[in-house]
């Protein structure tokens, strides 16, 4: 199974790397019995991605529609479609949703969706920026609008010379869904040289956009740092004995490490759980910072 997310109510979706367009499920509310397989399959196009809230699994895919030759480009129509599994033995696909690129995430309310464009650009086709959405369903899960579009910068490269100033520039761009809203990261990487002197710059913008597409946080971060998007919560910043956390409704709370902690390279993918994150680190282990 290369794709599969699990529901509420022990259902696991799942699609094969034999055949992607087909959606087949598993029963797990009786290990003592076995794992039993559902008599049930829906088919979509090019299955890209299976998420899930509550005890509806939502599928994506795209499917090429012509080819722009003058540009190189394939156009693509992306659509999502939710499943509900809350009766295991009648399962029901919805209608499907023309959406704007590939889903990334879901919240929590399952009101809005998430998407990405990256990952659909075709025909070898990179562009330097790709674009983030956030989208309000109707009740009826047949239709949507769009809150929020959000333009992301991939990845840039200038370089620049002035007053015998010779500069150099990297920019990465990264987007997160959060609950109901969307965190984008901006990191840069500046290099100055002038007289054989070298001069770095790293700073990193970190926003957060609510569900009613509204900023609701917007800061820049000096120095050498590290970022980390935490499982379940928000988003964390370290830079050298000290952090910040940026819930995903863009409060800010800041605090220190102890001294004999060192933080200073985290190993994974952090985790909230109740009000305190677990930060994987390479120097002291499991770290734990209390964010209540």
């Amino acid at each position: 199974m290369k794709k599969m997310a699990v529901s509420e109510n022990n259902i696991v979706a799942y699609v094969t790397t034999w055949d992607e367009k087909q959606l087949s499920f598993f029963d797990m509310n009786d290990l003592g019995s076995g794992i039993k397989q559902l008599p049930y399959h829906f088919d979509f196009g090019w299955i890209s991605r299976i998420l899930v809230n509550g005890s509806t699994f939502w599928v994506s895919w795209c499917e090429e529609q012509s080819v722009d030759y003058s540009l190189n480009q394939d156009i693509f129509l992306c659509y999502a479609s939710p499943v509900d599994v809350s009766a295991p033995n009648n399962p029901k696909a919805g209608e499907k949703i023309n959406i704007p690129g590939m889903l990334s995430g879901i919240s929590d309310n399952g009101r809005y969706l998430h998407t990405d464009t990256f990952e659909i650009q075709g025909r070898g086709k990179s562009d330097s920026v790709h674009y983030s959405y956030i989208l309000e369903l109707n009740a009826e899960k047949t239709g949507l609008c769009v809150i929020k579009k959000e333009t992301v910068e991939d990845y840039t490269y200038e370089n620049t010379e002035k007053d015998s100033v010779s500069k150099t520039t990297k920019k990465h761009g990264y987007s997160y869904p959060k609950n109901s809203g969307m965190v984008f990261v901006s990191d840069a990487n500046s290099t100055s040289v002038k007289e054989c002197r070298y001069t770095k710059e790293t700073p990193s913008s970190i926003k957060v956009i609510s569900d009613k597409g509204k900023k609701v946080f917007d800061k820049t971060f000096e120095g050498e740092k590290q970022w980390n998007n935490v499982r379940d919560g928000g988003f964390l910043v370290l830079t050298d004995q000290n952090w910040t956390y940026i819930t995903p409704e863009g409060k800010e709370k800041n605090g220190t490490f102890s001294k004999d902690t060192d933080a200073s390279n985290v190993a994974g993918t952090s985790q909230l759980i109740g009000e305190k994150v677990y930060i994987p680190t390479n120097g002291s282990g499991i770290v734990t910072i209390d964010v209540k």
